[in-house]
């Protein structure tokens, strides 16, 4: 197209403006050569290498500051040399001058408003450059970020408010409705502004008519709310804006690095409001961190798996040794200690539907007298599961705790503010002094706490916040301390009877003023201090932190005896008066899940199964004052009944199908668990009945082919 405004005798002229055109243009010596290349073989140029050796030595002038125009002015009193490449103006009025039948001021509109373009884009690429120049990212925190004016940084950061989509103005152009002419009105900024960035014209520049419109340019914008991942002070937090894709799929309270650049803004361009350093996000700024979990090295899975090897051979059971690393120093706490670490194996679990129970997760609550260690036992929580919180009660409300829509003062944004409950989703919230909380603000943990989800709704918002978080919290029961020293009473405990139910496991602290009770305790604190400044308790907490991240992998099932033993109990446990009932039955089978995971077990036997019980009716025992029959597994029932069959029909041998027969018809638990097939070929159940009672020297073995015992006579 410029070939056409080749002419005769102006050549140089021309080539010489559309050198500085291109250097200023910023466009690259090696495209710039092919342009004007292809200009002379089109204005039949006889001379294109003279033309491309002009742009050589017009980038080489520019990029050494030596112009072509040359004005004199003065400095320190002596005139220089100001150099200054004419680019694209001059060349505009060498291609205008050449159309004819133009009026002069037709010719001079043209050109201002060329060059007007021209000077507004040599800064805006000034501004990139500029901006190039300054893109170096520094990763800081957002303390350290609040107290910045400008430049590129990455922050990493925890989501935990959102507004709802909007628009910015980018940019705004004015258009005569008359002559049709376009005036541009850029954004001083340089950034996107929430209100119209510039007073309304009055007039056309062109034709003076008073017919201009605007036309608008948007950008779709999200305010993101982002908070310091790694600190409990909340006042630590700066607002974010996202822009065009990166405003898709917010997930808020996910953990989440985001780059881009500072600038110091009155919030929604109110100037009543005051300024604050807000992050303007790059395009795809926003990057996502994967879950935060511990992660294990095969040298720690392997430590793990050996210390599990020696506790294992001395007889002693794993998780006894792992309550005994939990604070050291607070002695005679270990149910609350392995309720915790019971609550640690299925800290944030997600439910699953249809499963048997659907929720794994654990809620536990103490409640006792003020001076028991309460709160210091249960803050040691946080430091076992990644990305676990605590939190005080006191000064706390429901909906802080949990999630609120709150209206931005000055403006109609709404935003969704989330509390750590669902901030600690995939792990634990620990909730100290929650019977300070009214019972109006209790009930919004009955979603959370029982689902991995609860919905906020408010200001015509209906939304719906992820929270699979683990519950861990205490309280001192109504008054200070319990009225009865054998017994409690429900309404002594600070909580509503929904929210009490929720909780799996409740553990109830009385002061112990026995003497050889508080010798044991004084004495117990003394070798612990002993052992910490010995540093036998260096490294426990990381041990546990990683035996614990290592337990959570596990997906345990039930074996079809330990379902049976626990079935059993939960029956038993109807026999003892026990109000609830509904929920006693999942919150059983979640114990047992919670032990085997800290065993290292696939599979939930009968030895999980006894752990379990005895574990829940020490919890009975203390809380309610009763106790439920252990059901023994239909295995060790089987074995007792064939003995006794023996031992009732002395020298007289049976066959095992009538031995399998007399025992199935004394007890309903064991036909169910043998089925009506009594052949040993047949039913690895009867089988392993019979290769156990068969060790029994008592048992004698008469014949082979049918399998006939007797029980043998001692004289």
């Amino acid at each position: 197209m410029l070939s056409t405004f080749v002419v005769d005798h102006h050549k140089h002229d021309f080539h010489m403006r559309l050198s500085g055109m291109l250097f200023h243009s910023r466009i690259s010596i090696k495209s710039g050569v092919e342009i004007i290349g292809g200009i002379c073989a089109r204005s039949n140029d006889q001379d294109p290498k003279d033309r491309q050796r002009l742009l050589l030595d017009t980038y080489q002038r520019g990029f050494s500051k030596k112009g072509t125009k040359k004005v004199n002015r003065k400095v320190n009193g002596s005139y220089e040399e100001e150099s200054k490449i004419l680019g694209a103006p001059a060349l505009v009025e060498l291609i205008i001058n050449t159309i004819p039948d133009q009026t002069q001021d037709a010719i001079n509109d043209v050109v201002q408003s060329v060059k007007d373009l021209w000077q507004h884009d040599i800064k805006r690429q000034k501004k990139i450059i500029e901006e190039q120049e300054d893109k170096i990212l520094h990763e800081i925190t957002i303390f350290d970020a609040k107290r910045m004016q400008k430049g590129w940084v990455r922050i990493p950061g925890t989501i935990i408010g959102v507004s709802p989509i909007y628009n910015m103005v980018t940019n705004l152009q004015w258009r005569c409705l008359e002559c049709n002419y376009v005036s541009g009105s850029a954004i001083d900024s340089g950034i996107p502004r929430y209100k119209d960035p510039t007073r309304n014209q009055s007039k056309c520049v062109n034709c003076g008519e008073k017919s201009l419109s605007p036309e608008y340019e948007y950008v779709p914008t999200i305010d993101v709310e982002l908070q310091d991942p790694d600190t409990t002070d909340d006042l630590t937090r700066m607002w974010v804006k996202l822009f065009n894709n990166d405003t898709n799929d917010i997930r808020i309270n996910e953990v989440v690095t985001i780059k881009g650049k500072l600038h110091v803004i009155s919030r929604n361009d109110n100037p009543n409001n005051r300024a604050e350093t807000v992050l303007f996000a790059d395009d795809e700024g926003i990057e996502y961190a994967e879950k935060h979990e511990l992660k294990l090295t095969q040298p720690n899975v392997v430590k793990i798996q050996q210390w599990l090897t020696d506790i294992q051979k001395q007889d002693m059971n794993p998780i006894d040794e792992l309550v005994s690393m939990i604070s050291p120093e607070y002695i005679e706490m270990d149910y609350l200690k392995k309720s915790i670490l019971f609550a640690c194996a299925n800290a944030g679990l997600r439910n699953i539907e249809h499963a048997v129970p659907e929720r794994q997760r654990i809620n536990v609550f103490v409640v006792g007298p003020p001076g028991l260690a309460k709160t210091d036992i249960i803050e040691d929580t946080t430091g076992l599961v990644p990305s676990a919180r605590f939190v005080g009660g006191q000064n706390a409300t429901g909906l802080s705790l949990t999630a609120h829509i709150s209206k931005e003062e000055g403006d109609n944004m709404y935003i969704l503010r989330s509390g750590p409950i669902p901030r600690a989703k995939g792990s634990i919230c620990v909730v100290d002094e929650f019977g300070y909380l009214k019972a109006w603000d209790q009930q919004h943990f009955l979603d959370c706490m029982d689902r991995d989800y609860f919905y906020v709704v408010k200001h015509g918002h209906d939304v719906r916040v992820q929270a699979n978080t683990s519950i861990i919290a205490s309280s001192n029961p109504i008054g200070g301390t319990w009225k009865h020293l054998d017994r409690i009473d429900v309404s002594e405990i600070p909580v509503s009877l929904p929210i009490l139910d929720r909780f799996d496991i409740v553990i109830i602290l009385r002061e112990n003023k026995d003497s050889s009770y508080l010798k044991k305790i004084t004495e117990g604190k003394w070798l612990a201090t002993k052992k910490y400044e010995a540093g036998e308790y260096e490294g426990n907490k990381e041990f546990l932190q990683q035996y614990i991240a290592h337990a959570r992998t596990f997906k345990p099932v039930f074996s079809e005896v330990a379902y049976k033993m626990l079935s059993l109990f939960f029956v038993n446990i109807g026999k003892t008066s026990i109000d609830g009932l509904q929920r006693k039955f999942d919150t059983i089978l979640r114990i047992a899940l919670a032990i085997t995971r800290l065993k290292l077990k696939q599979v939930v036997g009968e030895a999980e199964a006894k752990e379990t019980m005895a574990f829940y009716n020490a919890m009975l025992n203390n809380y309610k004052q009763v106790t439920a029959a252990v059901a023994e597994s239909p295995r060790d029932i089987g074995i007792n009944l064939l003995k006794m069959i023996l031992q009732q029909h002395g020298t007289i041998p049976l066959t095992m199908s009538e031995i399998a027969t007399k025992m199935c018809e004394s007890n309903d638990q064991l036909a169910e668990y043998l089925g009506t097939d009594f052949r040993l070929s047949h039913n690895h159940k009867l089988r392993d009945t019979y290769e156990t009672a068969i060790l029994d020297r008592n048992v004698e073995i008469v014949n082979e082919n049918p399998v006939a015992l007797r029980w043998r006579l001692t004289g």
